[in-house]
């Protein structure tokens, strides 16, 4: 594990002891304020993070694909130093992502982020530049709107609701 400094924040980045290349992944920064958010990562071949809806679309040139590479799934704010936690856990969920075979990945279709801290689960989808066959308004392998949010909706979850035996419950993949 390395220390750095990225933007103002001190960081710790974990480096994989692995034969295989793999990136540098940034586990924890601390802020100037005593705050240090430690971030878990979890490989995208895991049903708690992704899930694909199918194979690919009407168009040969893409795949939905089923990646391995870790994708973070979890952060929380403690004391800098301690096991106090400052913060609920954020959990993130990942579905289809999607690579053009000539122009590379065209990124995911859906994020959802659950926020213990504030009770609220957000779900946003993403233009893929699928064409007007699946978005209305996109336009076929168009760059320019890779990325762009298609629509945001932000949940508000009434604690008195939430069943305990749910608490390992991700999306369903369909």
């Amino acid at each position: 594990m390395g220390v750095g400094v990225y933007g103002g924040f001190v960081g710790a980045v974990s480096t994989p002891d692995a034969i295989q290349a793999s990136p540098s992944l940034l586990t924890a920064y601390t802020d100037s304020f005593g705050a240090e958010t430690r971030i878990t990562y979890m490989p995208l071949s895991s049903p708690h993070a992704y899930a694909k809806s199918g194979s690919g679309t009407a168009f040969p040139r893409l795949q939905v694909v089923q990646p391995r590479s870790p994708v973070v799934f979890e952060t929380r704010a403690w004391r800098t130093g301690t096991d106090t936690t400052l913060t609920g856990n954020a959990r993130y969920f990942y579905k289809d992502l999607r690579v053009d075979n000539q122009a590379g990945s065209r990124g995911f279709r859906e994020r959802w982020f659950l926020t213990e801290g504030s009770n609220t689960l957000e779900h946003t989808t993403y233009y893929q530049s699928l064409g007007p066959t699946v978005d209305a308004s996109s336009l076929l392998n168009d760059a320019r709107e890779l990325g762009q949010v298609k629509e945001r909706r932000v949940y508000a979850i009434d604690p008195s609701k939430v069943r305990e035996d749910l608490a390992g419950w991700t999306p369903p993949a369909g």
